[in-house]
């Protein structure tokens, strides 16, 4: 496990490493400061791994990409920097509380104006931030998670090898996008070379 780094911001409740800097940026500055990008949005996610296992959640059947599984994550608000939208979305979708944010372990775009479901009003490019935090609790034999049933129907604690198989106990992985599949397991690849 990454120690927490102190944090150039701790009044936020939770420790960012000097790297995350660029992130510590509110959303619509981050955009406006990037016009030949055409960026609509930001969306973050968490990389939560405790005991050599990531969190995984998985998304309901009556919504956009039904069943999916993925990192805690959603859209940043207006105002609201990077780092802080993924500390805010892993709270609302698990309950778990950020006590440092160690790094971006992924950066990816996301095109919704290509066919497929609407997730959200704004169409067109999206950038993708994928960040490895450490949760409150850390050192407890059990993360005490609590999913909305509005958004996921369910979670998995998911090993290296079962990622890569897409198998979790009897439970298939159909990930939201394989660009995930791979952030996350050169996360736990990271997780274990650290161990």
């Amino acid at each position: 496990m990454t120690p927490p780094i102190p944090s150039e911001r701790p009044t936020h409740g939770y420790h960012s490493s000097p790297s995350l800097k660029p992130y510590q940026t509110p959303v619509n500055t981050y955009i406006s400061q990037r016009p030949s990008d055409q960026l609509v949005g930001i969306l973050c996610a968490s990389i939560i791994i405790h005991r050599s296992r990531v969190l995984l959640i998985q998304r309901v059947p009556d919504d956009d990409y039904p069943n999916l599984w993925e990192a805690p994550g959603g859209v940043a608000d207006d105002g609201e920097t990077i780092v802080d939208c993924a500390v805010r979305e892993l709270r609302e979708e698990t309950g778990l509380r950020a006590s440092a944010v160690t790094g971006l372990v992924g950066e990816l775009e996301w095109d919704d104006s290509l066919p497929g479901p609407i997730v959200h009003s704004k169409r067109g490019l999206w950038k993708v931030f994928i960040f490895r935090v450490v949760v409150e609790g850390e050192g407890r034999e059990e993360l005490e998670v609590t999913i909305d049933p509005k958004e996921h129907q369910g979670y998995l604690w998911v090993t290296e090898e079962e990622a890569r198989r897409d198998m979790c106990g009897d439970m298939k992985l159909a990930w939201v996008s394989l660009d995930l599949k791979k952030i996350v397991l050169e996360a736990l690849e990271c997780c274990r070379d650290d161990a």
